[in-house]
């Protein structure tokens, strides 16, 4: 094995059992309208549905959203991804890098602070 390959297994054992308590935090306290589709198939994608509530320029959608985690997280934050196309006034792309929506990215910013700010960017959208 090359060193460059043992250095990137080494730095996705490091991040896997924070992405797997996070996950596991939000499927024991769910967060009303996401639903994770798969976590375990790729430790560096969670792929999630999430459904708008009542009220909201999405109701009744369904969209899918995968979130990506790169060789620098948990430094670097994770890049959301709508799979499902979505019409947002401040999304002209379907890809979010989540540090923009909170400014600065830190190490504290956990998956539940992130998702909450995708579904208020979404909350946000003008009826």
């Amino acid at each position: 094995m090359a060193a460059n390959e043992a250095a990137g297994n080494h730095k996705a054992e490091l991040y896997l059992p924070r992405i797997l308590r996070e996950t596991t935090d939000i499927l024991q306290d769910p967060i009303p309208g996401v639903n994770f589709i798969s976590i375990y198939e790729n430790p560096r994608l969670v792929r999630l549905m999430i459904a708008e509530p009542p009220g909201t320029v999405y109701e009744g959608r369904g969209f899918e959203l995968n979130y990506r985690y790169g060789e620098g997280f948990p430094l670097d934050s994770p890049e959301a991804v709508f799979m499902t196309a979505i019409d947002h006034p401040t999304l002209d792309f379907r890809s979010i890098f989540i540090s923009a929506l909170f400014g600065v990215w830190t190490t504290a910013t956990t998956i539940r602070d992130a998702l909450n700010a995708v579904l208020n960017l979404m909350r946000s959208a003008p009826q």
